[in-house]
């Protein structure tokens, strides 16, 4: 996976589920294991607490899962 598939991915996990990726492995996993792939993550320029903003920069990514939620693509 890229980097860039990454942060998508990450953006997806906090659409659908209203928690950041973070808040999902700390809820899983414990707030040690959490911090530590934080930790990692910021060391590759990810961030696992960045929430999806439909409105603003991840507008792009909604319109895409608009048109492909309506059978457009």
């Amino acid at each position: 996976m890229t980097r860039t598939e990454g942060r998508v991915l990450l953006k997806l996990i906090d659409r659908e589920t209203e928690y950041t990726a973070y808040e999902v492995l700390r809820e899983f996993r414990g707030g040690f294991v959490a911090g530590f792939w934080q930790s990692v993550s910021r060391i590759f320029g990810q961030n696992l607490k960045s929430e999806y903003d439909a409105e603003g920069e991840d507008r792009m990514i909604e319109q895409i899962i608009i048109y492909y939620e309506a059978g457009l693509l």
